[in-house]
C-alpha cells in the first residue's frame, strides 16, 4: 500500500524500521532540465549484496540520462570483497617466484659452463612470472588504497602474462618435439 508524503506525492516504497532500503528523492525545480543530487554517504553495517537503482517513475522523463559517480569503500579498502583475497594471492606468488628466481640463478651461476639455450628461455619465463605477479600485487594494493585503477598498470600486467605464457608454451612444444631435438644442444651428451 503506498505511503502518502507530506507534499502530497505518492511514494511506492517506504523505508522499513531498520532504515532500508534507503530512498533518496531528486526533483526537478520549476522548468529546469537538470536536477542535482547532493553527495550522500551511507554507512552499511551488515555484510551482504547491495544494489544502487535509479528509478524514474514519471513517463515524461523516460528519456532522462543519469550521470554521476559512486564510490564504494569496505572497511579494508576500496577493493570489492570478491577481489580482496587477490592481494594476498599475488603477494605470496611474487615471493614464491622471487625464491624460485634466486634458487634458479644460484644453480645457473654454479653450472654456467653446462647451460644450454633452452635454459635461457626458462630463465626468461621465471623472470616474467616474477614481474607479472608483482605488477598484479602492486596494482591491487594501489586500487585498494586509492580507489582508482591505473589503466596502464593493468595492461602491463596482462602483457607480461601473455608473453610469459607464449614463451612457456613454445618451450613445451620444443621439448615435446622429441629427444633428438633437445639432446644435441645439451652439453654433457654432445657427440664428438
Amino acid at each position: 500500500m503506498p505511503a502518502w508524503q507530506a507534499d502530497g506525492k505518492v511514494r511506492l516504497s517506504q523505508e522499513k524500521e531498520d532504515g532500508w532500503p534507503k530512498l533518496l528523492d531528486i526533483y526537478f525545480e520549476d522548468n529546469q532540465t537538470i536536477a542535482y543530487s547532493f553527495e550522500e554517504a551511507i554507512t552499511i553495517e551488515k555484510t551482504g549484496m547491495y544494489y544502487l537503482w535509479f528509478v524514474i517513475c514519471d513517463e515524461y522523463l523516460s528519456a532522462a540520462t543519469v550521470r554521476g559517480q559512486t564510490t564504494w569503500k569496505n572497511p579494508m579498502g576500496y577493493l570489492p570483497g570478491m577481489m580482496y583475497p587477490h592481494i594476498k594471492f599475488f603477494g605470496v606468488m611474487s615471493l614464491l617466484y622471487m625464491t624460485l628466481a634466486i634458487g634458479w640463478m644460484l644453480l645457473y651461476a654454479r653450472h654456467w659452463q653446462d647451460v644450454f639455450a633452452l635454459q635461457h628461455w626458462i630463465t626468461a619465463v621465471v623472470a616474467l612470472g616474477m614481474m607479472e605477479m608483482s605488477t598484479w600485487y602492486f596494482d591491487y594494493v594501489n586500487f585498494n588504497a586509492t580507489g582508482f585503477r591505473p589503466y596502464i598498470t593493468t595492461l602491463y600486467a596482462v602483457f607480461l602474462g601473455c608473453v610469459r605464457k607464449t614463451i612457456s608454451r613454445v618451450l613445451v612444444l620444443v621439448v615435446s618435439m622429441g629427444f633428438g631435438v633437445v639432446l644435441p644442444t645439451w652439453a654433457p651428451f654432445r657427440t664428438r
